[in-house]
């Protein structure tokens, strides 16, 4: 799906506009910075639950996107855009540590959860435009989009600081891949300015609240592998160490840049 998402998005693009009387047409191209996210997650062992602990901070979270996307200007002030875009993230969950009941290996492990995020967009926002002088305008705008993200789960595994372990990272786990789909909102405002005829610098500062909350598994693989043990915990089983993430968090600050061409 992803490969032929960008094709029908320009078909649809090219017939949409060919059917619609407007003052002007631009074409977007933009490139932007995401701030925010996150994912309401868990970790949990029915029987090692009291060797665990999980610890929350606050984490800033930065994905870049690309996006491309048509303006139909139906009056000096009015206009309405369509486009489509590409964002590509990590994500940090809530850090945890595995406090080892044995006197085998290190004291402790300390877990890092990370998700690592592709997500596809289509969005629909109406501008309102503000001419200051002939070749600068500020524009404010709001709209829709719908979303379709794809997301690899990953836990990186560090022993504890004491030595001889050094804080080494011992273990990379692979908890799951799956997809969601969901509506979100955008919120912003901006402005054109006209570097030469017809050309525009187009900076745009959104808020945008995108919640992915019905996460589809596709693979998941077993935690309990001889790489994991390393000839530590052969008598263990950590097979039953469920990780779970009910909700995950694309929204946030974008700041977007961007050339406007206007037809």
């Amino acid at each position: 799906m992803k490969k032929n998402f960008y094709s029908f998005f320009i078909l649809f693009i090219l017939f949409f506009s060919s059917n619609l009387q407007a003052e002007h047409v631009f074409l977007k191209i933009s490139l932007g910075l995401l701030s925010g996210g996150g994912i309401n997650d868990s970790l949990s062992h029915p029987e090692y639950a009291p060797y665990m602990a999980l610890g929350y901070q606050e984490k800033t979270h930065l994905s870049g996107e690309f996006s491309l996307g048509l303006s139909y200007q139906l009056s000096s002030h009015l206009s309405f855009s369509l486009g489509g875009g590409y964002l590509m993230g990590r994500l940090k969950g809530e850090d945890a540590v595995y406090f080892n009941p044995t006197d085998l290996g290190p004291p402790e492990f300390n877990l890092y959860p990370r998700l690592d995020s592709t997500v596809y967009s289509v969005c629909f926002s109406v501008l309102y435009s503000i001419p200051l002088n002939p070749s600068f305008y500020v524009n404010f705008l709001g709209g829709i989009g719908y979303y379709f993200g794809s997301f690899e789960h990953r836990t990186d595994w560090y022993a504890s600081s004491i030595p001889p372990y050094d804080n080494k990272l011992i273990y990379k786990s692979r908890s799951f891949q799956g997809n969601a789909n969901t509506l979100g909102t955008h919120l912003g405002t901006g402005f054109d300015l006209e570097t030469m005829e017809n050309i525009f610098l187009s900076l745009d500062v959104l808020f945008r609240r995108v919640d992915f909350k019905n996460l589809k598994i596709n693979d998941s693989t077993d935690m309990n592998t001889p790489q994991f043990y390393i000839g530590l915990y052969e008598s263990r089983d950590l097979s039953d160490l469920e990780y779970q993430v009910p909700k995950i968090s694309m929204g946030g600050i974008l700041i977007r840049i961007g050339l406007k061409c206007r037809f």
